[in-house]
Protein backbone atom coordinates (compact mmCIF):
# COMPACT_ATOMS: atom_id res chain seq x y z
CA UNK A 1 0.00 0.00 0.00
CA UNK A 2 2.76 1.91 0.69
CA UNK A 3 5.04 1.73 -2.58
CA UNK A 4 1.37 2.37 -4.44
CA UNK A 5 1.12 5.90 -2.54
CA UNK A 6 4.71 6.51 -3.25
CA UNK A 7 3.83 5.63 -6.97
CA UNK A 8 1.28 7.58 -7.40
CA UNK A 9 2.66 10.34 -5.61
CA UNK A 10 5.66 10.85 -7.71
CA UNK A 11 3.89 10.67 -10.88
CA UNK A 12 1.55 13.21 -10.02
CA UNK A 13 4.74 15.17 -8.86
CA UNK A 14 6.43 14.73 -12.28
CA UNK A 15 2.85 15.52 -14.11
CA UNK A 16 2.87 18.78 -12.50
CA UNK A 17 6.80 19.62 -12.72
CA UNK A 18 6.29 18.71 -16.21
CA UNK A 19 3.35 21.43 -16.61
CA UNK A 20 5.03 24.07 -14.98
CA UNK A 21 8.32 23.80 -16.89
CA UNK A 22 6.03 23.54 -19.87
CA UNK A 23 3.44 26.87 -19.14
CA UNK A 24 7.11 28.64 -18.40
CA UNK A 25 9.10 27.44 -21.25
CA UNK A 26 5.95 28.71 -23.47
CA UNK A 27 5.96 32.07 -21.64
CA UNK A 28 9.42 32.59 -22.23
CA UNK A 29 9.28 31.75 -25.85
CA UNK A 30 7.22 34.57 -26.52
CA UNK A 31 9.20 37.20 -24.35
CA UNK A 32 11.39 39.64 -26.79
CA UNK A 33 9.26 37.86 -29.92
CA UNK A 34 5.84 39.40 -29.15
CA UNK A 35 5.53 41.50 -32.74
CA UNK A 36 6.43 38.16 -34.52
CA UNK A 37 3.36 36.02 -32.76
CA UNK A 38 1.15 39.66 -33.44
CA UNK A 39 1.54 39.25 -37.11
CA UNK A 40 1.51 35.56 -36.86
CA UNK A 41 -2.31 35.67 -34.75
CA UNK A 42 -3.46 38.62 -37.26
CA UNK A 43 -3.33 35.97 -40.08
CA UNK A 44 -6.95 34.92 -41.23
CA UNK A 45 -6.29 31.78 -41.79
CA UNK A 46 -4.46 29.71 -39.25
CA UNK A 47 -3.71 25.58 -38.78
CA UNK A 48 -4.93 23.97 -35.38
CA UNK A 49 -1.64 24.46 -33.77
CA UNK A 50 -0.78 27.85 -34.73
CA UNK A 51 -4.10 28.61 -32.89
CA UNK A 52 -3.30 26.67 -29.79
CA UNK A 53 -0.13 28.94 -30.56
CA UNK A 54 -1.99 32.43 -30.52
CA UNK A 55 -4.32 31.03 -27.55
CA UNK A 56 -1.18 30.78 -25.12
CA UNK A 57 0.47 33.89 -26.77
CA UNK A 58 -2.92 35.97 -26.25
CA UNK A 59 -2.56 34.46 -22.35
CA UNK A 60 0.50 35.68 -22.04
CA UNK A 61 -0.05 39.02 -22.78
CA UNK A 62 -3.13 39.28 -20.80
CA UNK A 63 -1.06 37.80 -17.91
CA UNK A 64 1.99 40.62 -18.95
CA UNK A 65 -0.67 43.49 -18.93
CA UNK A 66 -1.89 42.45 -15.11
CA UNK A 67 1.82 42.18 -14.22
CA UNK A 68 2.57 45.84 -15.54
CA UNK A 69 -1.12 47.42 -14.19
CA UNK A 70 0.36 45.51 -10.77
CA UNK A 71 3.63 47.41 -10.81
CA UNK A 72 2.12 50.99 -11.93
CA UNK A 73 0.19 50.58 -8.79
CA UNK A 74 2.86 49.99 -7.08
CA UNK A 75 4.89 52.73 -8.11
CA UNK A 76 2.46 55.14 -8.16
CA UNK A 77 1.27 54.36 -4.64
CA UNK A 78 5.26 54.79 -3.46
CA UNK A 79 5.35 58.03 -5.19
CA UNK A 80 2.76 59.25 -3.28
CA UNK A 81 4.15 58.50 -0.19
CA UNK A 82 7.65 59.36 -0.92
CA UNK A 83 5.54 62.76 -1.93
CA UNK A 84 3.47 62.83 1.41
CA UNK A 85 6.67 62.10 3.33
CA UNK A 86 8.71 64.84 1.90
CA UNK A 87 5.73 67.41 2.62
CA UNK A 88 5.35 66.46 5.99
CA UNK A 89 9.51 66.82 6.07
CA UNK A 90 9.16 70.25 4.14
CA UNK A 91 6.47 71.51 6.50
CA UNK A 92 8.61 70.83 9.71
CA UNK A 93 12.00 72.10 8.46
CA UNK A 94 9.29 75.72 7.70
CA UNK A 95 8.08 75.25 11.22
CA UNK A 96 11.49 75.24 12.68
CA UNK A 97 12.92 78.01 10.21
CA UNK A 98 10.24 80.19 11.41
CA UNK A 99 10.59 79.96 15.06
CA UNK A 100 14.21 80.78 14.54
CA UNK A 101 13.98 83.49 12.15
CA UNK A 102 10.38 84.77 12.94
CA UNK A 103 11.38 88.19 11.31
CA UNK A 104 12.70 86.76 8.22
CA UNK A 105 10.29 84.08 7.30
CA UNK A 106 8.01 85.26 4.66
CA UNK A 107 5.59 83.10 2.28
CA UNK A 108 4.83 83.04 -1.16
CA UNK A 109 2.35 82.32 -2.66
CA UNK A 110 2.60 78.24 -3.40
CA UNK A 111 3.92 78.46 0.97
CA UNK A 112 7.79 78.19 0.28
CA UNK A 113 9.78 80.15 2.59
CA UNK A 114 11.82 83.32 1.03
CA UNK A 115 13.25 85.82 2.73
CA UNK A 116 11.76 89.53 3.38
CA UNK A 117 15.85 91.22 3.49
CA UNK A 118 17.14 93.23 -0.30
CA UNK A 119 20.53 93.05 -0.89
Amino acid sequence: MNKKKLSIGLITLSLITTFSLTTLTKAEDFTGKEEKYIKLCSSSKLTNKQQKTCKEFNTYLNDKNKQLNKESKETKSWFFEKTQQHRQTLSQINEKTDRQYPDESIRNDKGYRTTNRVN
